[in-house]
């Protein structure tokens, strides 16, 4: 796994999604100018906003490298169910399914925490650096 303290200050700067095998690929590139390449699978859950010409990063948070308080993986699944507006698509009772999906390590939570420019999250089966 990369270094995720070489991701602060990192760009994102290309995303691949494949829906044929539901996989998502975000490539960072890190301050020391190196690319790092964050590949999520089984992905059930996706969301990007605010991408443009420039996209830093100031945390990547996730389930596979460190712990996140139950309500804190709450809000980032709300934010990946809801629409740009705030609108909710998803009913309390499946957000709570999610959480404890991610909670009990069946499937894992990214979220992109942006200094500037997009804000991304995502619920995979398996994340890990290509």
């Amino acid at each position: 796994m990369t270094d995720l303290h070489s991701l602060h200050d990192a760009e994102l700067f290309a995303l691949r999604h494949d829906l044929s095998d539901d996989t998502v690929e975000c490539v960072f590139s890190t301050t020391e100018g190196r690319d790092a390449v964050l590949l999520m699978s089984g992905v059930t859950r996706f969301r990007c906003t605010d991408f443009g010409l420039q996209n830093v990063v100031l945390e990547l948070v996730g389930t596979p490298w460190q712990d996140m308080h139950p309500e804190k993986l709450r809000s980032y699944v709300s934010w990946l169910s809801a629409t740009t507006d705030g609108e909710q698509l998803t009913m309390p009772e499946e957000i709570e399914l999610i959480v404890r999906d991610v909670l009990e390590g069946r499937s894992h939570c990214v979220f992109l925490i942006p200094s500037w420019g997009c804000q991304l999250g995502a619920i995979a089966a398996k994340v890990g650096w290509k």
